[in-house]
């Protein structure tokens, strides 16, 4: 993961765009995504912010190190997102 956040998605001290990375798994294939925009004190916290609900209903799916969604990386930015699968 990059340590400086790309400038068009870091929009300001503490409001982080999460973006998780694309997928080519089992004959299914997905883009990288936009999971939203929030305010938190680091990246890791805003994974925390928009995934920790879901693990309600989807337990296993968030994980912390590294930071992923169902396997699939999280960055703080649309350029390393897209880096392998688009």
């Amino acid at each position: 993961m990059r340590k400086e956040p790309h400038s068009s998605d870091h929009l300001d001290a503490n409001r982080y765009t999460v973006w998780s990375e694309g997928y080519i798994a089992n004959g299914e294939r997905d883009r990288a995504k936009s999971h939203g925009v929030v305010t938190a004190e680091s990246f890791e916290e805003a994974c925390d912010i928009i995934f920790t609900p879901l693990t309600i209903k989807h337990p296993g799916y968030y994980k912390k190190d590294p930071l992923c969604w169902w396997g699939c990386l999280l960055f703080d930015n649309e350029v390393d997102a897209r880096r392998k699968f688009g």
